[in-house]
């Protein structure tokens, strides 16, 4: 029975050996087949909900510009013209100013031109000279004195039917327009 012992004792060390020092393949081959596994599946997966996932992406980029565009850009936005705002107001107001200027140039070369065609009347309204309305004419439209197109204006009211035929009625209103939107 002691031999018997020896012999089972020998023969566990020589199994124990084998399988002991196993090598890389043996020891990891599980692992190695659990991961290809669930790579697989995964890419499966993948494959199968593209759709889903490229929608997930699209929601997801959209929150984000969103979120970027509402707590980052609009606020920036906003001190920057709140802080640059007196530059472009400036500028806002000097463009005003030259059409002002501008506009006002056309009204006098409107009056001037309205004067000089219609002297005769305007003079024989005024009572003077057509020599002393041309004279004063320059005058006043530099001074936007509409009273050159008013009183000629009420004539023609007075026989609407010939100055409509003649056209002056309607040139009358144009100025008048002009004036108005100066003010």
């Amino acid at each position: 029975m002691l031999n018997a012992f020896e012999e089972f004792k020998l023969r566990f060390i020589d199994t124990v050996h084998l399988y002991y020092r196993p090598t890389h393949i043996k020891r990891y081959l599980p692992y190695y087949v659990c991961f290809t596994a669930i790579g697989f599946y995964t890419l499966y997966k993948v494959y199968t909900n593209k759709e889903q996932i490229i929608n997930y992406a699209y929601s997801s980029y959209d929150s984000l510009k969103f979120f970027i565009d509402e707590h980052l850009i609009i606020p920036l936005k906003t001190i920057y013209t709140s802080t640059f705002e007196s530059r472009s107001s400036q500028a806002a107001f000097e463009n005003s100013q030259i059409n002002y200027t501008n506009s006002k140039k056309i009204l006098e070369e409107m009056l001037e031109e309205y004067g000089r065609q219609h002297a005769g009347t305007l003079a024989q309204i005024n009572n003077t000279s057509i020599e002393e309305f041309l004279s004063t004419l320059n005058e006043r439209a530099r001074n936007e004195d509409m009273n050159v197109v008013m009183k000629n204006y009420q004539q023609e009211l007075n026989r609407p039917i010939i100055s409509a035929l003649l056209g002056d009625l309607i040139k009358g209103i144009f100025l008048m327009l002009d004036q108005w939107q100066l003010l």
